[in-house]
Protein backbone atom coordinates (compact mmCIF):
# COMPACT_ATOMS: atom_id res chain seq x y z
CA UNK A 1 0.00 0.00 0.00
CA UNK A 2 1.58 3.16 -0.95
CA UNK A 3 1.75 6.49 1.33
CA UNK A 4 -0.03 8.98 0.90
CA UNK A 5 2.84 11.18 0.08
CA UNK A 6 3.72 8.84 -2.79
CA UNK A 7 0.21 9.01 -3.90
CA UNK A 8 0.86 12.52 -4.16
CA UNK A 9 3.87 12.26 -5.98
CA UNK A 10 2.56 10.07 -8.45
CA UNK A 11 -0.44 12.31 -9.24
CA UNK A 12 1.59 15.42 -9.86
CA UNK A 13 4.19 13.45 -12.20
CA UNK A 14 1.42 12.68 -14.72
CA UNK A 15 1.25 13.60 -17.96
CA UNK A 16 -1.88 15.23 -17.88
CA UNK A 17 -0.25 17.45 -15.29
CA UNK A 18 2.75 18.41 -17.08
CA UNK A 19 0.19 19.60 -20.26
CA UNK A 20 -1.76 20.98 -17.68
CA UNK A 21 1.08 23.21 -16.45
CA UNK A 22 2.19 24.08 -20.11
CA UNK A 23 -0.67 25.06 -21.50
CA UNK A 24 -1.04 27.31 -18.03
CA UNK A 25 2.20 28.60 -18.50
CA UNK A 26 1.64 29.67 -21.91
CA UNK A 27 -2.05 30.99 -21.53
CA UNK A 28 -0.65 33.24 -18.64
CA UNK A 29 2.54 34.08 -20.51
CA UNK A 30 0.70 35.06 -23.60
CA UNK A 31 -1.93 37.48 -21.54
CA UNK A 32 0.49 38.99 -19.87
CA UNK A 33 2.76 40.30 -23.13
CA UNK A 34 -0.28 41.42 -24.77
CA UNK A 35 -1.01 43.31 -20.74
CA UNK A 36 2.20 44.53 -21.16
CA UNK A 37 2.25 46.04 -24.69
CA UNK A 38 -0.73 46.50 -25.94
CA UNK A 39 -2.99 47.72 -22.64
CA UNK A 40 -0.31 49.21 -20.46
CA UNK A 41 0.14 53.16 -19.90
CA UNK A 42 3.40 54.49 -20.81
CA UNK A 43 5.97 55.17 -19.61
CA UNK A 44 6.08 52.08 -17.86
CA UNK A 45 4.31 48.75 -17.72
CA UNK A 46 1.35 50.07 -15.70
CA UNK A 47 -1.79 48.51 -16.54
CA UNK A 48 -5.46 49.03 -15.31
CA UNK A 49 -6.85 45.86 -16.17
CA UNK A 50 -4.03 42.33 -15.10
CA UNK A 51 -5.74 39.66 -17.18
CA UNK A 52 -3.20 37.08 -16.26
CA UNK A 53 -4.19 37.52 -12.44
CA UNK A 54 -7.66 36.54 -13.30
CA UNK A 55 -6.55 33.56 -15.17
CA UNK A 56 -4.31 32.41 -12.36
CA UNK A 57 -7.11 32.94 -10.40
CA UNK A 58 -9.04 30.84 -12.34
CA UNK A 59 -7.08 28.28 -13.14
CA UNK A 60 -6.10 27.48 -9.15
CA UNK A 61 -9.95 27.11 -8.60
CA UNK A 62 -10.49 24.81 -11.24
CA UNK A 63 -6.83 22.91 -11.75
CA UNK A 64 -5.64 23.02 -7.78
CA UNK A 65 -2.05 23.55 -6.16
CA UNK A 66 -0.19 22.21 -8.55
CA UNK A 67 -0.57 24.55 -11.25
CA UNK A 68 1.34 27.09 -9.63
CA UNK A 69 5.04 26.51 -10.49
CA UNK A 70 3.48 27.12 -14.31
CA UNK A 71 1.95 30.56 -12.86
CA UNK A 72 5.36 31.35 -10.86
CA UNK A 73 7.63 30.70 -14.00
CA UNK A 74 5.12 32.37 -16.93
CA UNK A 75 5.46 35.45 -13.86
CA UNK A 76 9.00 35.56 -13.26
CA UNK A 77 9.47 34.88 -17.42
CA UNK A 78 7.22 37.87 -18.44
CA UNK A 79 8.44 40.43 -15.78
CA UNK A 80 12.23 39.59 -16.43
CA UNK A 81 13.42 42.40 -18.63
CA UNK A 82 14.43 41.35 -21.88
Amino acid sequence: MASASEERVGRILTKQSLLANLLVFAAYYVAATFGMKFVSIPPGNLTLIWLPSGLAMACLILGGRHLLPAIFLASYASNTPH
